[in-house]
């Protein structure tokens, strides 16, 4: 995190996920992007918003439609899921006929086996039942946790942007695991209450068509109150996901701008702004809480109240010699096969619903679209059989015909412009801070889409086929260097996968990092975000592992920004050796020591290409460029002397 983000942060300002543009000069990084329909980047979710049925679809789809094995276990589920009831049935039954059998002095042995055989599979049948759906619910997590990563990480820059990355953090970890109630306790609980709550009514029925009545007019109130209250459920638990995810994200923002905050004294401000979102949270799970606190005690008092009665009005019928005492017994307890699942489905239902909530935000992120598919291009098509092939050597590497550009609900930060570069040739992009350089970048790298124009590599618009094939010819340093976890190794390969050991070696000596190109060195974990090395070594790796991808074109934006003047210079001649000068470079840079010796120089200036040339003939031309580089010390006869020193 740059000074200036963690600053803001500081004074309240929240960055959110950062802008996709690195450079952040351009205009598009200072204004927020609208937020995303379904969870804003910051605010409340619309709480008159009633629950959609359209991700739990979603999810049940992808989760039955993932193969013949899982399709198996779900079967598997179901059917145990009705077998359980059927063991709930019996029980009674048997224990009816054996107090019957009891009170007239009949043989029972024979009953008791049946009873103590139904007893024992009934455990065994729920031990394997709780196994599987556990287990099932363990996978659809493992499923919905990919899904998730892979969208993230192949969503729309623009789309990426209206997320908070501690909110994304949040769904794809605790959301994701509060799912499993949707499977545990959830569908296929409710499927076996059901049957259990069907199959008792209807021997009820059979035993006793009053006492039967009692129990169902009980069973209609409570379920009219868990429709009027699981809505509620679920509205609410959303809510608190969202806080817990803003909660997340100022936290870890507030982790990443942890030096700057303390030295501009501000740890006290940062704290109490966490605080104040973890206390958001604390009063939307208070008001899910006191929703959840009448769900339960309802259904228990109406359930205890119906069980009360029936036993009076069964005492009575028993007086009356309308029934048996072992049928009184049987009815209670095919009651209890009434009252205990409503009861378990109102306990069910309410954490289905904090489950549900859960779904609505996973299967948010699952619904988004990928990259591709923004870009104009259906994953997975054949290529066009009129696809012009990507050719270097009869077209540039890169043309820019008449393009426009604006972030969405952003103003215009491109305006026609017009751009070449050579194959071969090494193309310079400067300009005042805003004026749309590092966006130049992101629309050659495929990462936005222009508005106008047509972006066009090797004489193909990279509308019209695979961005992947235009990406195998890319590679790229940033201002801000990113880091992944892991090893120097880990970073490097991340350009070229294939790589040997030795060709890493040869990358870090030729950028100054000979201390890492050693096993031991290749193997140093470089931290959180590369916390672990100075930002000149981050800066280096940057540029070691663009350089082992061996690319066609290669994109610098501020890539010596973090760098001393011999390291600079000693990067510069990298290029023209051997191994690089066939590489098409584009550099966009403020200081212009490292764009000095540029084929040609584009000067941009609100958005628009406002002088062309190489230096000398800029400075002879532009206004706009002999201010920098008077303020540089390179406006005179002599271009800029190399160091002194070997670097």
């Amino acid at each position: 995190m740059s000074p200036r983000e963690a600053g803001a942060e500081a004074d309240g300002i929240e960055p959110g996920l950062g802008a996709a543009p690195v450079e952040t000069d351009d205009p598009a990084t200072t204004d927020s992007p609208p937020a995303a329909t379904g969870d804003p980047v910051d605010g409340d979710p619309p709480e008159a918003a009633l629950p959609s049925v359209a991700p739990v679809r979603r999810l049940l789809r992808r989760t039955v439609g993932s193969g013949g094995r899982r399709r198996l276990v779900i079967a598997g589920a179901i059917a145990m899921s009705l077998c359980l009831p059927v063991f709930a049935i019996i029980q009674p039954l048997l224990v009816a006929d054996l107090l019957d059998r009891l009170g007239r002095q009949e043989p029972y042995g024979h009953t008791l086996l049946m009873l103590c055989l139904v007893v024992a599979g009934d455990l065994v049948l729920a031990g394997l039942y709780f196994w599987t759906l556990k287990r099932l619910a363990e996978d659809v997590i493992l499923d919905t946790r990919r899904v998730i990563i892979s969208r993230v990480l192949r969503m729309p820059v623009a789309r990426l942007q209206t997320y908070r990355s501690g909110d994304l953090m949040t769904r794809l970890g605790s959301d994701t695991t509060m799912m499993q109630s949707v499977f545990t306790s959830g569908i296929f609980s409710i499927i076996s209450s059901a049957a259990l709550l069907v199959g008792s009514m209807v021997v009820l029925w059979f035993l006793d068509p009053l006492l039967m009545a009692v129990l169902v007019g009980t069973v209609a109130a409570v379920g009219v109150l868990l429709l009027f209250l699981l809505a509620s459920v679920r509205r609410v638990s959303r809510q608190v996901q969202h806080e817990v995810g803003g909660m997340v994200t100022e936290f870890e923002t507030s982790l990443k701008g942890l030096r700057t905050i303390r030295i501009f004294g501000a740890s006290r401000r940062v704290s109490d702004r966490v605080a104040r979102r973890a206390r958001r949270a604390h009063r939307q799970g208070r008001r899910l809480a006191a929703v959840q606190a009448v769900v339960e005690p309802a259904v228990n008092t109406a359930m205890q109240a119906a069980v009360t009665v029936v036993l009076v009005m069964g005492g009575i019928r028993v007086s009356n010699g309308d029934i048996s005492v072992g049928e009184l017994v049987a009815f209670v307890l095919y009651a209890l096969g009434v009252v205990v699942p409503m009861s378990d489905a109102a306990r069910a239902l309410t954490a289905v619903q904090v489950g549900l909530a859960a779904v609505d935000r996973t299967e948010e992120v699952a619904a988004e679209p990928v990259e591709l598919a923004d870009l104009g291009i259906e994953e997975g098509a054949d290529p066009r059989p009129d696809l012009p092939a990507i050719d270097l050597t009869r077209h540039p590497a890169i043309e820019l015909r008449g393009v426009d550009f604006a972030y969405p609900g952003g103003h215009p930060v491109l305006r026609g412009v017009d751009l070449v570069a050579p194959t071969g040739d090494r193309v310079a992009i400067v300009g005042p801070s805003g004026s749309g350089k590092s966006t130049l970048l992101s629309l050659i790298g495929g990462l936005y889409r222009a508005d106008r124009g047509e972006v066009v590599i090797g004489g193909r618009n990279i509308l019209d086929g695979p961005i992947e094939e235009v990406r195998e010819l890319l590679a790229i340093v940033e201002q801000d260097a990113p880091m992944l976890a892991g090893s120097i190794r880990t970073n490097l390969l991340l350009a070229a996968p294939d790589a040997d050991d030795a060709t890493l070696r040869r990358v870090l000596d030729d950028v100054g990092l000979g201390q890492f190109s050693t096993p031991e060195g290749l193997d140093r974990e470089v931290g959180e975000a590369g916390s672990e090395l100075s930002g000149g070594q981050r800066q280096r790796l940057a540029w070691a592992r663009a350089l082992a991808r061996r690319c066609d074109i290669l994109l610098l934006d501020e890539p010596t920004s973090a760098l001393d003047a011999q390291t600079e210079w000693r990067l510069q001649n990298l290029l023209g050796s051997r191994p690089f000068r066939a590489m098409t470079v584009v550099v966009v840079a403020h200081r212009l020591s490292t764009v000095i010796g540029s084929d040609v120089i584009y000067v941009l200036d609100q958005g628009r290409v406002v002088a062309t040339g190489s230096h000398d003939q800029l400075l002879a031309s532009s206004e706009l460029y002999r201010e920098f580089a008077t303020r540089q010390g390179l406006a005179g006869d002599e271009p800029a002397a190399a160091p002194s020193a070997a670097g």
